[in-house]
């Protein structure tokens, strides 16, 4: 999202600043805000290149500039908390099958069974010839005192098997406090979206028929800081229109 809020940053203004090209007097009369403009589409540009690397150091391969779409904001289950990612993960149930299997067992994990078997050349004088021997061991190793080693190592799957369960209430928590915090800030930015986006339309066309009329009329003092306060206005409702769209993208992901 970071990405293509500076994308969208980047041509909005720019497709603003084309509109100038056409009209060098105008240009050179409000050279301040257009400059500001010029560095606010470097900027956004150099940001975009900079969430680029991270995307590439993230998914570990090569990518190029590309062309963004924001996803559009779905209704459906809006108010269903998503299931947690830590549950989800095959690891967690793999731990859990792990600790239940592993009691199961009981004193049996202790007790290492080894068989040796192998063979040896040996030499009989009666016979006066070496013949092949076969020489195997069992080998068997455990703890002395096993029932003490049982209840400890119960006790210790017992200490783990709760710090899973903690981790997935404190997941689930957190889940459920983003998903409120979600639903309260969720009508905010969609209002702040509307509401600066209609702004910023409002100053494009103001700008679009100051321009339109200068062709006919000489640009006086005043056109002028009339045209400089609309581009500042635009400037500041765009901004803040393309911030308000990332934020909800970003709460429809968390919610």
């Amino acid at each position: 999202m970071s990405y293509w809020e500076n994308y969208k940053i980047e041509h909005n203004f720019k497709r603003l600043l084309s509109l100038f090209k056409r009209d060098k007097k105008i240009s050179k009369t409000i050279p301040s805000i257009l400059e500001r403009l010029h560095l606010s589409v470097y900027l956004a540009h150099m940001r975009s290149e900079v969430f680029l690397h991270k995307m590439i150091e993230t998914v570990g391969q090569k990518l190029h500039s590309f062309i963004p779409e924001r996803p559009k904001p779905s209704t459906h289950n809006a108010h269903h908390i998503p299931p947690s990612v830590l549950r989800l993960h095959p690891a967690i149930e793999g731990l859990i099958r792990y600790y239940h299997g592993q009691r199961q067992l009981g004193w049996l994990r202790f007790i290492d069974v080894k068989l040796k078997v192998f063979m040896r050349p040996s030499y009989y004088p009666e016979a006066g010839r070496t013949k092949m021997a076969i020489i195997g061991g069992l080998y068997l190793n455990m703890p002395i005192d096993i029932s003490g080693a049982v209840h400890h190592a119960n006790q210790q799957l017992d200490l783990d098997k709760e710090n899973i369960l903690l981790k997935l209430k404190q997941d689930a928590l957190k889940r459920e406090q983003s998903h409120k915090i979600a639903e309260i800030k969720l009508p905010i930015y969609r209002k702040q979206s509307h509401y600066w986006n209609k702004n910023a339309h409002h100053w494009l066309i103001y700008i679009q028929k100051a321009l339109s009329t200068s062709h006919n009329v000489k640009p006086t003092h005043t056109i002028m800081k009339r045209l400089s306060h609309a581009l500042r206005a635009y400037r500041e409702a765009t901004l803040k229109w393309i911030h308000a769209d990332a934020k909800l993208s970003v709460m429809h992901s968390r919610s």
